[in-house]
């Protein structure tokens, strides 16, 4: 017959494993409830303000959309630049790699005194990132030639028509 003492010590573990299981599912189901009445503020808030979001997309479109078009203008005539010209070639690719580099957080806390927390900011910001267009445009009129020479090389028969 087994010891008592092993069927004790095994009850004691299992009722400490019920109690931990209960205090877990006692702890999802607050979270969950905490997280339905975050979601419930949030809709009511955008609701509420729903005209203030509106305005707030609105903004944030048209921002993106300035600043592609700044992008795609700048990204062009900078790029055919690097691409005739040698020396700027030199001189802009290591720095936009270099400013590709730093973190946005980063260009953030370096560009609010500077710029301030404006549209500004945001246009700069997009420019920024937009150098990697221009040295990638840049660099890709390079590409056609050697590629269409070999596009050439292995084309598929014409069909006969």
């Amino acid at each position: 017959m087994p010891n008592m003492g092993v069927f004790k010590q095994l009850i004691k573990e299992l009722y400490e494993w019920l109690l931990h299981s209960v205090d877990m599912v006692i702890q999802h189901l607050v979270a969950m409830a905490l997280k339905i009445s975050v979601v419930k503020y949030l809709i009511k808030e955008f609701h509420d303000r729903f005209i203030y979001f509106i305005d707030l997309i609105a903004q944030h479109f048209i921002i993106v959309a300035l600043s592609s078009l700044i992008v795609l203008v700048f990204g062009v005539l900078i790029g055919v630049f690097v691409f005739y010209n040698s020396k700027a070639r030199a001189f802009l690719l290591p720095v936009v790699n270099f400013l590709y580099t730093i973190p946005s957080l980063a260009l953030f806390a370096l560009f609010i005194p500077v710029i301030g927390v404006y549209k500004s900011y945001y246009f700069s910001y997009f420019f920024k990132y937009s150098m990697t267009f221009s040295k990638n445009f840049g660099l890709s009129l390079n590409l056609p030639s050697p590629v269409l020479q070999l596009s050439q090389i292995h084309s598929l028969p014409q069909p006969v028509s």
